[in-house]
């Protein structure tokens, strides 16, 4: 079977198992940035308080503290089941968002308590499902393929991180919070009869003697200070780029600004994004993935440190576009890092920890954050964030990023045999 050559990007994008998966992440994942910007815009439309959005965004992201547990079932064979039951839950949470902005939109907490349980019910599904979309892939292609679906497997979150929030604001500006809440709905249903479709090959089953317990994930990423670097960088791009989202309404409001100027600032987070995406190529081509990891996080500094010093639109929206660039390039580069260098039977447990450092981080960051921009402006809580990512990008210097051979083992990895 692998004496044929391997299939480039563009035939693995039709491919029905791999496609399918692909692009069906890619409209889930918008889906989930469009729950998260509406619930953002609709609760502080409700509530005018920043602590309220911070709030919303807690119940997102706070269940993403399961996804550890949640990669060792997937270790254990349980991926089918955790990808349906997840997109179940994020279709029903969107649902419940969407029926209480038609029949209790009038404002005040009456409209916030039941968006904060709507959205916690899409916080509970990615956790359920996040961790075993990362594991199945190396099962979606032949091993001389891996390489090339390893680095488009997070094609479908960037490119929803760049595309769904500005979706979201512009369709609650344009037609309402609730048709936002639906078009979200409808991006997480169509995820789920494509997983009820296409047929996952079982991955190996795990030996009597196999341990899939969290701690010796814990113990492999102890013994390998590169890869625990990498998450860590990974966790600073999520915490950087997450007052584009939280604050977002709040400078809008500052700077004059409605619902309108919160989708033109995502969409420039996005424009930069794509910019990032190109810069990439370049950078990994001319040094190397440590590189550009580092490289991103000092991009997004910059930005950050721009939008708090200079409180205007022309300010904020170049400080947004640097903001998506450096996050594309650290968010790629760091996790081609994190996924090269795991060993298979810990693929779902350490992608729970790559979706905990990701996403997990955005809670606590939007809870200090929040209240901070109620208490001061939009602009000290972005700068405090950019004083944050300037020690992160001190911490994750290309030097601590590079494997070294001399690395003890643990596990068995089906790269190394």
């Amino acid at each position: 079977m692998d004496e044929d050559p391997p299939r480039r990007m563009r035939d693995l994008l039709i491919d029905r198992r791999f496609g399918s998966i692909f692009w069906g992440k890619f409209v889930s994942s918008n889906g989930i940035w469009i729950h998260g910007v509406t619930a953002a815009i609709a609760i502080f439309a409700a509530t005018g308080s920043t602590s309220a959005v911070a709030l919303v965004a807690t119940a997102q992201f706070a269940p993403q503290l399961l996804t550890p547990w949640s990669g060792s079932w997937s270790d254990r064979g349980w991926e089918r089941f955790q990808l349906i039951s997840g997109r179940v839950l994020c279709t029903l949470g969107s649902a419940i968002c969407a029926v209480a902005m038609i029949f209790w939109g009038d404002g005040g907490w009456g409209t916030a308590t039941p968006l904060v349980v709507g959205t916690a019910a899409v916080g509970i599904g990615f956790a359920v499902g996040g961790p075993s979309q990362q594991a199945v892939i190396p099962r979606l292609v032949r091993p001389c393929e891996l390489p090339t679906a390893i680095a488009m497997n997070t094609a479908p979150l960037t490119m929803a991180r760049i595309m769904g929030p500005g979706a979201g604001a512009l369709l609650a500006a344009q037609w309402g919070a609730a048709a936002a809440f639906l078009v979200a709905m409808v991006c997480h249903a169509v995820f789920t009869v494509i997983l009820v479709v296409v047929r996952i090959p079982r991955g190996a089953a795990a030996g009597k003697d196999d341990d899939s317990s969290i701690r010796h994930a814990l113990s492999y990423l102890h013994h390998r200070r590169p890869l625990l670097f990498a998450l860590f960088a990974v966790m600073a791009s999520g915490i950087g780029a997450e007052p584009t989202l939280t604050t977002a309404p709040a400078l809008a409001n500052e700077l004059h600004g409605g619902a309108y100027l919160v989708g033109t600032l995502s969409i420039a987070f996005g424009v930069g994004s794509a910019i990032g995406l190109m810069m990439l190529g370049v950078v990994v081509r001319r040094t190397s993935q440590e590189w550009a990891t580092t490289a991103g996080l000092v991009v997004m500094v910059v930005g950050l440190g721009i939008t708090a010093a200079l409180p205007t639109v022309a300010a904020a929206l170049g400080g947004f576009t640097l903001v998506g660039a450096g996050f594309v390039m650290t968010l790629t580069a760091a996790t081609s890092l994190v996924q090269e260098r795991i060993p298979d039977n810990l693929r779902g447990r350490i992608m729970a920890f790559w979706l905990l450092s990701f996403v997990g981080a955005r809670p606590v960051t939007a809870l200090c954050i929040g209240p901070l921009a109620d208490a001061t402006s939009p602009g000290a809580a972005i700068g405090a964030v950019a004083g944050v990512l300037a020690v992160a990008a001190v911490a994750c210097q290309p030097r601590r990023l590079r494997h070294t051979a001399s690395s003890p083992g643990l596990g068995t990895s089906s790269a190394s045999r």
